[in-house]
């Protein structure tokens, strides 16, 4: 049915939803290069599929680092975003990906802790393994200050996973950093875990009714 909606819009329109897909559910007009085309001068089957974004906060839109102002859009359901992300040829994909990575970092020269997620997920989608490690460790740093450590844990691991796709003189000194980053925050992990389980001994411990003689 999905399939069927789309067909029936132009090639241009298609292309745009195409990217939309790439962006994510939730999306920007400047996140999106081949944005050109008003919303509201979209085919009715174009607005069945995305809608712009309730957001109470924010009324709608986002605001970018350079004071720019842009209306928020998203998805009306995932099967939409899914079926148009199914259509892209994998190079294409990663294409994209790569676009809307390197759009992002002009538009976030410092980038915003919200932001960082999404420049990791774009750049590791679009095979960018030196870019895809970059941010994954900044995002683990971020997870890390907020004290989620095992978050920062498996984004340290994925990091560590990816590193094996750079070159040979780059692997070795960033597996090293990894490492040097890994080794504290499993430290940590094992310490709030440790805590957690404390009272359970503790009670445990407690209910057992003292022997005399």
């Amino acid at each position: 049915m999905i399939e069927a909606q789309l067909e029936r819009l132009s090639a241009e329109e298609q292309r745009v939803l195409e990217l939309a897909s790439i962006a994510g559910a939730s999306f920007s007009r400047p996140s999106s290069t081949r944005w050109r085309m008003s919303m509201r001068r979209r085919s009715k089957t174009c607005a069945r599929s995305v809608s712009p974004a309730p957001d109470r906060e924010m009324g709608g839109t986002h605001r970018f680092p350079d004071g720019t102002i842009s209306e928020r859009y998203e998805f009306v359901h995932a099967l939409y975003r899914q079926v148009l992300y199914d259509r892209l040829a994998p190079r294409r994909t990663a294409r994209l990906h790569r676009r809307i990575g390197e759009r992002l970092e002009a538009l976030h020269p410092q980038p915003m802790d919200e932001v960082v997620p999404e420049l990791a997920y774009h750049f590791e989608a679009a095979a960018d393994w030196p870019r895809a490690v970059e941010y994954l460790q900044l995002e683990a740093d971020i997870a890390r200050r907020r004290f989620a450590d095992p978050q920062a844990d498996s984004l340290l691991q994925r990091a560590l996973e990816l590193v094996s796709n750079l070159p040979e003189a780059q692997r070795a000194p960033k597996e090293l950093e990894l490492l040097a980053k890994l080794a504290p925050n499993r430290a940590a992990v094992v310490d709030v875990r440790g805590a957690h389980s404390i009272p359970h001994a503790v009670r445990k411990r407690s209910s057992v009714a003292p022997t005399y003689g």
